[in-house]
């Protein structure tokens, strides 16, 4: 989702392999916001879209929120892109499978599918999962378009750094039931009757330059790993 202000007056987003210039009117010089602030609102919003579908999980149907929340996106937006579109509309014909296939996969179902597994559990377990996006667009960009991955990439996806040394990131989701607690327990294990959900993120650096990693006769193997752990 684009967020325009009125003193911004061209970007020129890359479709398919074309540059076409969105052109807006402007009535004043052109603010140029700096984009590392543009990168951390985006963020912003991204997460409060979380937060939001968390909130709201009883009120609105997944379904509901979704066509909702493109419909009115689609309203404030049209009066900025509509001269654009129209001038655009060749273009548009020519490539409207792949455009609606992306608007189906990247729009519609992704966010209606983070509505629905908000309605069981909480936004920061919700952001956790997500946080292994880009393993799987790495992956997928191997095996659909044979990219190779490149040094940083390596970092979210434990590939050897060197020949001792990688890197580590590993998410886990564990359902934990406790029943039949003894009434003679103390108050602390009776707190912990009944069912939890608990995801978990761990980044840990490893080095391990031993010879076997069963009977090493030679080498030694050191880590250090931050965790970060929510219980629902």
């Amino acid at each position: 989702m684009a967020v325009s202000w009125p003193a911004v007056s061209i970007f020129t987003p890359t479709i398919l392999g074309h540059r076409d210039a969105f052109t807006m009117l402007n009535s004043s010089a052109a603010w140029r916001p700096s984009p590392y602030l543009l990168l951390v609102l985006t963020t912003l919003f991204w997460s409060g879209n979380f937060v939001l579908g968390r909130a709201v999980h009883a009120v609105f149907a997944p379904f509901t929120l979704s066509f909702w929340r493109w419909s009115v996106a689609l309203v404030v937006l049209l009066p900025f892109v509509w001269s654009s579109l129209r001038a655009q509309r060749p273009l548009l014909r020519r490539h409207w499978p792949i455009l609606f296939l992306l608007s189906v996969l990247g729009v519609v179902n992704f966010n209606t599918f983070v509505y629905l597994g908000l309605q069981s559990t909480t936004a920061t377990n919700a952001v956790i999962m997500l946080s292994v996006t880009p393993v799987l667009i790495v992956g997928l960009s191997f095996l659909l378009l044979r990219q190779t991955v490149t040094g940083w990439q390596a970092l979210g996806i434990g590939v050897p750094l060197d020949a001792f040394s990688r890197l580590n990131l590993t998410y886990g989701l564990e359902e934990i039931k406790i029943h039949n607690v003894d009434t003679n327990a103390s108050e602390f294990f009776q707190s912990q009757k009944g069912d939890f959900l608990k995801s978990s993120l761990t980044l840990e650096v490893v080095r391990d330059s031993r010879d076997s990693s069963f009977i090493p006769t030679r080498g030694m193997r050191s880590s250090s790993s931050r965790h970060s752990i929510r219980s629902s």
